[in-house]
């Protein structure tokens, strides 16, 4: 093989590196080959370790699209929140989570610290960017302000008011 044949390899090689695409343990990638149907692709299915996985996206850009979409790395209740996420589509497996629990009583700061999650001072997960970190630090100070979410409705409370209209 000349010269000229290396170097044609070695950019090809290059150029198909770009192609490659990282999907962490958890999230999921919808890709399209030629832009008109979407296919699930989870993470680890081609070339994966206990993080995540390699997708081969379309080599030529403008026929193919990935959209990669991170798990919620939490769990809201009524009156806590839990650093963990039950909900798994990845058969793969879920990645490490801190499982940690505080009741919003509990909360006085939040902030976002690169990838952390920041509560009350200490790290309480570690999310999927730090876009994503600082979204959820903004989430949950307004969640915490209740100006997200109002208070639940009393529960049947839309069942016995159905019925009422009915009858």
């Amino acid at each position: 093989m000349g010269e000229l044949e290396s170097l044609l390899l070695v950019l090809a090689l290059i150029y198909l590196s770009e192609c490659l695409v990282w999907v962490r343990r958890g999230a999921l990638a919808f890709a399209s080959w030629r832009g008109n149907r979407f296919g699930l692709w989870p993470s680890g299915t081609w070339m994966g370790n206990q993080r995540g996985g390699w997708l081969l996206s379309n080599p030529l850009p403008p026929l193919g699209t990935v959209f990669i979409v991170p798990d919620l790395p939490l769990s809201l209740a009524p009156a806590a929140v839990f650093a963990y996420s039950s909900v798994c589509l990845d058969p793969a497996g879920r990645p490490w989570q801190t499982a940690r629990h505080l009741s919003f009583d509990d909360v006085r700061k939040v902030a976002a610290d690169g990838r952390k999650l920041l509560v009350n001072g200490r790290v309480f997960l570690k999310a999927a960017s730090t876009f994503s970190a600082r979204w959820l630090a903004d989430f949950k100070v307004r969640f915490l302000l209740n100006e997200v979410v109002e208070q639940p409705p009393e529960p049947g409370a839309g069942v016995r008011r159905q019925i009422s209209a009915i009858g």
